[in-house]
């Protein structure tokens, strides 16, 4: 079953539809982005930063939200050079430094117009503001990779940390990719005892440089295993130690003032750092192109037991279950992170979709700790909801997909489901469309997603209803089963994506490109990749970490085996039909979704998650707007935030009092 979290129409983000090159296209586009990193587009002379009081403001923010969960910039150095640019008329930047603020500001633009609430003209400006601000630093492409600097790997990273929050994957792969091999290059994965540079670099530029390979090597490994491709290294092929906990304002090239006491603001994004190489361990054992069974129940314990570790290593301050009275709320949404890590991390470990055990208590074990951590995600992104810090990337959506189809399927998967047991998977399910219909909305995506999502949703509500005696229907939807209402999702003149969703259930959809849908197992779990852009597909994968190692409950309710396939010793899906040998009940629930929902054996991406262009959040005026006329004017005088925000806004709605530091929206 592929759900295609990135099959929706963005004017920001889609290609041309002549597909030819556009002299003056600034958009997201992969094609922008060549053109812009190639010199195709005209060149951008010059961009207006913003007012002085104004500019500040933005660096503050951008420390205290952004980067203590990617600590790739030293704040002392980058005021001091954000004062330069401002005060000192004979300063002359390097391409390095020009990117390094321009990127600072076209993150925090990009924020803006797309977590708060303002007018629909206003939050255009500011999207076109952040591409105007993010083009030029990519015009310093040329620059950037010729200087070979440390510094340019730093400015580099921006951009892919910027491209990473983007609503679609488009070029943030390729880039990543490139910055990483310059990264290499410069010898940035080798531990500074390793280097024999005259002169050597001061204490200051180790600890940045370490940062800087720490977070472009979280930005690839996620984006690898998002996208089910190849990551570019193994563990044997660095060895740069982890960067250290500081105060920053503390940190000079002089060393670290030890006099003093100091406050580490960046301590979520080193324990992130130390989340990156478990993942590693995951996506190339579990989620490797070649697997053997024979150990798969030993790495699933050795792993559950590494992240355990790393959950227990946590400073109680990021502990959302121990959290020492007082603590600030500043670091609550930290905590809920580093807790949503854990548990993604855990539910990809243990997914039904890679089981290579015939072992039947494992199997059940396994199942009962996704029905957990699926839950647990759940209360922990009804928390972030409530704090507006849910995050904006596609792939944290995919990873809430993900809990969802768990979810469901758990409840499914039991011999003797109760009423009781419907109801609350009911009210859990419609939880989880309220946090689908704000992920929509962070996407431009609209309601479409959740009407989507809800569809998968009810189909499985119809399968529950025939296996139980017709009492208590209100736990139920209204149709009797879902062969007997097989409606068509229909869009609508008034932009909602699906009209008519009183069976949720969808009657054709055709396979994208001419090809056959992907199955889930391939497709979410990343066991074949889809090129870009000839493809219109993103394989919808998740991220890097999750909660607690699993401690069995008590439970009445066995789970159905997923007997294996295995020949000529690697790991075979099967493919057959319910019922058939060798298949496992999540191959046997998507293959009947897919049998209510369409005439396909799978769901099709299109079917599911064709994400309507209308109600798209960025058109104005009533109407869609023509790419064209949506690219910014070099020179125009685009808006700015006032730096006095409403307190309901972001970011100040995640600081306590507007003061305290080290809340963000969500990893970065």
């Amino acid at each position: 079953m592929d759900i295609d979290i990135a099959d929706f129409h963005s004017w920001d983000m889609d290609e041309p539809e002549d597909a030819k090159i556009n002299s003056a296209l600034y958009n997201k586009s992969y094609q922008s982005f060549l053109q812009t990193a190639l010199n195709i587009n005209p060149t951008i002379s010059k961009v207006e930063l913003p007012e002085r009081a104004v500019g500040f403001q933005y660096a503050d923010w951008y420390f205290l939200a952004l980067n203590p969960y990617a600590p790739l910039l030293h704040r002392p150095t980058f005021m001091a050079m954000l004062a330069r640019f401002y005060d000192d008329p004979t300063f002359r930047p390097t391409a390095a430094e020009e990117v390094m603020v321009h990127m600072v500001f076209a993150t925090m633009l990009f924020q803006f117009s797309t977590r708060n609430n303002d007018g629909a003209q206003l939050k255009h400006g500011l999207n076109l503001s952040s591409n105007h601000h993010y083009h030029y630093s990519l015009s310093k492409f040329y620059q950037l990779f010729c200087s070979h600097t440390f510094q340019d790997v730093q400015a580099m990273t921006l951009i892919c940390l910027h491209l990473r929050s983007f609503p679609k994957p488009g070029a943030s792969w390729i880039l990543t990719q490139t910055t990483m091999s310059l990264a290499l290059e410069l010898g940035l994965h080798l531990s500074a005892k390793r280097w024999v540079v005259e002169p050597k670099p001061n204490y200051l530029d180790i600890e940045l440089r370490k940062r800087t390979f720490w977070v472009l090597l979280a930005v690839h490994v996620t984006l690898s295993g998002k996208l089910g491709r190849p990551m570019m290294l193994k563990h044997e092929d660095f060895d740069v130690e982890f960067p250290e906990a500081m105060d920053d304002e503390l940190l000079s090239e002089a060393g670290l003032d030890t006099s003093t006491p100091g406050v580490c603001q960046h301590e979520i994004g080193l324990m992130a750092m130390r989340l990156v190489p478990l993942f590693i361990d995951l996506y190339s054992t579990i989620y490797a192109v070649r697997r053997y069974p024979e150990n798969y129940i030993s790495t699933v314990k050795s792993l559950e037991a590494k992240v355990q570790a790393w959950k227990e290593s946590l400073p109680l301050k990021l502990q959302v279950h121990n959290q020492p009275i007082g603590t600030s709320s500043a670091f609550r949404p930290f905590a809920l992170y580093a807790e949503m890590w854990v548990l993604e991390f855990r539910l990809l470990l243990r997914h039904p979709s890679v089981e290579l055990t015939d072992d039947k208590d494992f199997k059940a074990e396994s199942m009962r700790a996704c029905s957990d951590c699926a839950r647990e995600m759940m209360n922990v992104v009804l928390e972030l909801q409530t704090l507006n810090a849910l995050d904006t990337t596609w792939y944290n959506c995919a990873v809430y997909v993900m809990a969802i189809t768990l979810t469901l399927f758990a409840t499914h998967d039991k011999k003797d489901a109760t009423h009781a047991e419907i109801a609350v998977l009911r009210s859990d399910m419609e939880k989880w469309l309220g946090v689908m219909g704000d992920v929509g909305r962070l996407l431009g995506s609209g309601d479409s997603l959740k009407e989507a999502v809800r569809a998968v949703i009810e189909v499985t509500f119809g399968m529950l209803q025939k296996r139980l005696a017709p009492s208590h229907p209100a736990y139920l939807p209204t149709s009797n089963s879902p062969e007997d209402s097989k409606a068509h999702l229909q869009r609508s003149d008034s932009g909602t994506a699906y009209a008519n969703m009183s069976n949720y259930a969808i009657d054709h959809s055709p396979a994208v490109n001419g090809q056959a849908t992907m199955e889930y197992s391939q497709g979410q779990m990343g066991h074949q990749s889809t090129p870009y852009p000839a493809a219109t597909q993103y394989s919808t994968f998740t991220e890097t970490q999750a909660t607690v190692a699993y401690t069995p409950h008590d439970n009445t309710h066995a789970y159905n085996n997923y007997p294996p396939d295995q020949q000529n010793g690697q790991w075979q899906r099967s493919t057959s039909m319910d019922g058939a040998p060798g298949q496992g009940a999540w191959y046997a629930w998507t293959s009947k979704m897919g049998e209510y929902v369409e005439p396909q054996d799978h769901l099709s991406a299109t079917a599911l998650m064709s994400l309507g262009v209308q109600g798209n959040a960025t058109a104005f005026d009533g109407g869609q707007t023509n790419m064209n006329s949506m690219q910014p004017v070099i020179g125009y005088d685009q808006p700015h935030l006032n730096p006095h925000m409403n307190i309901h806004d972001w970011p100040n709605s995640l600081f306590d009092n507007n003061s305290n530091p080290g809340i963000g929206q969500g990893p970065v």
